[in-house]
């Protein structure tokens, strides 16, 4: 089956590293990654999870038809997803599962979302990080991942000290450090400024 991913999975490592974890390892079943592909009718966004025991800021897609998203395909068994999903405890009742029309591949994926819509809230620069290094990876096209993967993330003055970290200028960073830096400089230090 094909899954299309749009967060940190984005990168082949992480996600296969999840299908070794936890007891799922057992099955040492690698996956086909597709590539990374454009999606019309999407938008992405960062969102609260309202779960009181787990609360934390996530990526997720909504339905738009005026947006379009990037997405990495794999083809996975079946049986790897499951144990994938219960890994990440996906199916709880947050979340829900979708399908996306891969044009490039004249095939659909399954994807994974909340099954509401949730408010906007903002992430760690930790969290943009890498998601956005996950993208970069995949090949995701780099003025997506300025202007929607990090442009959306809301970042601000209280994110300077993780934003000018020594690790943000590391090799292991690579360009997703590089790109957060400018987006930064230009929206935020330039507003101060300004301001």
């Amino acid at each position: 089956m094909l899954l299309a991913a749009f967060g940190t999975l984005m990168s082949t490592l992480s996600l296969e590293a999840l299908t070794r974890t936890a007891g799922e390892g057992k099955y040492n079943t690698r996956v086909n990654c597709l590539g990374a592909h454009k999606v019309s009718g999407w938008r992405f966004d960062y969102v609260a999870n309202n779960e009181t025991w787990n609360p934390r800021v996530r990526p997720d897609i909504s339905k738009d038809t005026t947006e379009k998203i990037w997405v990495v395909v794999y083809d996975i068994p079946t049986r790897t997803l499951n144990h994938l999903c219960e890994g990440q405890d996906i199916y709880s009742s947050q979340c829900r599962f979708d399908y996306l029309n891969i044009d490039g591949l004249g095939r659909e994926a399954t994807t994974v979302r909340l099954a509401q819509s949730q408010p906007y809230a903002k992430p760690s620069a930790a969290l943009v990080l890498s998601i956005a290094h996950a993208a970069l990876t995949a090949r995701v096209d780099e003025d997506y991942v300025y202007n929607v993967l990090i442009g959306r993330a809301g970042l601000d003055h209280y994110d300077a000290e993780q934003i000018y970290d020594e690790e943000m200028y590391s090799a292991r960073v690579g360009k997703a450090g590089e790109l957060m830096r400018d987006w930064y400089s230009q929206n935020v230090h330039y507003q101060n400024r300004s301001g």
